[in-house]
């Protein structure tokens, strides 16, 4: 994966198992480097609103180098949106 990709090309999704066993579908917005740590940006295929929502994870490296998503604290994800904002305002 780079970093700064835009979305996937058509048809390419990332399926997630919830605690419950469903599975969720997933296109890949972009990953995000910020404080030394790696944030994957994700679209669900099925949007719940009208406004086109992103879920954001956190991507780690596990010891034997598996890379798993791990959910984001509410701070983290503030850190991200801010700095997402500042991305689209161009500073």
């Amino acid at each position: 994966m780079t970093n700064g990709t835009n979305g996937p090309e058509q048809d390419e999704f990332l399926v997630l198992v919830d605690e419950e066993g469903e599975e969720h579908r997933y296109s890949l917005e972009r990953i995000v480097e910020l404080d030394e740590k790696r944030y994957v940006v994700m679209i669900p295929e099925i949007q719940e609103g009208e406004e086109e929502e992103a879920h954001v994870f956190r991507l780690e490296t596990e010891k034997d180098g598996e890379e798993v998503l791990v959910d984001v604290e509410d701070e983290e994800l503030d850190k991200i949106q801010e700095f997402l904002d500042k991305e689209a305002a161009g500073e």
